[in-house]
């Protein structure tokens, strides 16, 4: 259909003004907050190059196919030279897989009424020039703030859902054709420590040690109450130090044993994840940009419409890579 805009009227302000939903500048992700949201979807190197998640953005279709990993394989190691002619018993491994996902589909759409248009570009301006890139702004923060909660909560990824960390990071449920809770997959499960247990540096270090010999682990995500209990008790500790220029960003950051500690408002209160970050992908469609119209619907008024599509997801390719405590407590 085509669109006919009102003489004079810039029909990319509010296109513009909206086209920011992959900004290479993450402050106003941070100042709310949105930790590990602005991890993923930032070009800037926000805490270290160790810090890494892989970006696809070629999104072509509604469907993301992964190479699922799952175990190791076990060397032999032969300890007499008469083990080398023992015939060996041939048995195939589950190592890795090719698993199919949907990609989350979302949709922004901001109305504004033609009198309002007419009251920026008029003689007579009721609203200052800044007004409608201030509602792009609006746009681009309640996007975000949808994508951080479906991020960190307890869903499997799909067409309805972006990310899901709760549910990705776990030892059961389906994730993509794999069952983890089947007898035989638990090489894809993730290490989760369910146990109700107060936050102690004990605790993140059995974590530590048992996810080395699947991973390395490079980043830790937690909310602000547990959070809270890292600054407080851990921050004379040798193993605490807090990072130089993070203040800016409004989200806090400090270092154990060398992996990250990201505050993140969204994560549950008593969970704490322990990521290997090259085992996620972010997938996302670059090409999606937001655009203008001028709706004339007959059984509404006149107005402006910018409207934004957008598929996207967020997809770990070695569960086993991954740790989550379930039950913390400060």
């Amino acid at each position: 259909m085509a669109v006919t805009y009102p003489s004079g009227y810039n029909t990319n302000l509010l296109a513009s003004a909206f086209n920011k939903m992959f900004s290479s500048d993450p402050v106003n992700l941070f100042a709310t907050r949105l930790g590990l949201l602005g991890c993923i979807m930032s070009d800037e190197v926000i805490y270290s190059p160790q810090v890494d998640m892989a970006r696809v953005s070629s999104i072509t279709g509604s469907q993301i196919e992964l190479t699922v990993i799952g175990d190791q394989l076990s060397p032999a190691m032969l300890s007499t030279d008469a083990a080398q002619l023992t015939t060996r018993t041939r048995a195939y491994t589950e190592l890795m897989g090719a698993q199919v996902f949907d990609a989350a589909f979302g949709i922004c759409a901001d109305d504004v009424p033609e009198t309002v248009v007419r009251k920026v570009r008029g003689d007579v301006k009721k609203y200052g020039p800044g007004f409608l890139e201030t509602r792009g702004e609006i746009a681009v923060r309640s996007i975000r703030e949808t994508l951080a909660t479906q991020l960190h909560n307890n869903t499997a990824p799909g067409q309805g859902n972006f990310g899901g960390l709760q549910f990705t990071v776990s030892n059961t449920g389906t994730y993509g054709g794999v069952n983890r809770a089947t007898a035989g997959n638990e090489v894809f499960q993730s290490q989760v420590n369910s146990t109700a247990q107060t936050l102690e540096a004990s605790t993140l270090e059995d974590m530590r040690v048992a996810l080395l010999d699947k991973g390395e682990p490079n980043l830790i995500v937690t909310g602000e109450t547990l959070y809270g209990k890292l600054q407080k008790d851990f921050n004379n500790s040798q193993m605490i130090t807090w990072t130089e220029g993070m203040a800016r960003y409004g989200s806090m950051m400090c270092i154990y044993a060398g992996i990250p500690v990201l505050l993140d408002k969204r994560t549950a209160s008593s969970v704490l994840y322990m990521l290997d970050t090259k085992w996620f992908k972010f997938f996302y469609d670059a090409n999606k940009e937001w655009s203008t119209g001028y709706n004339r619907d007959p059984l509404t008024n006149a107005s402006w419409t910018a409207t934004h599509s957008f598929f996207l997801q967020l997809l770990c390719s070695k569960g086993s890579a991954q740790g989550k405590f379930s039950a913390l407590s400060a």
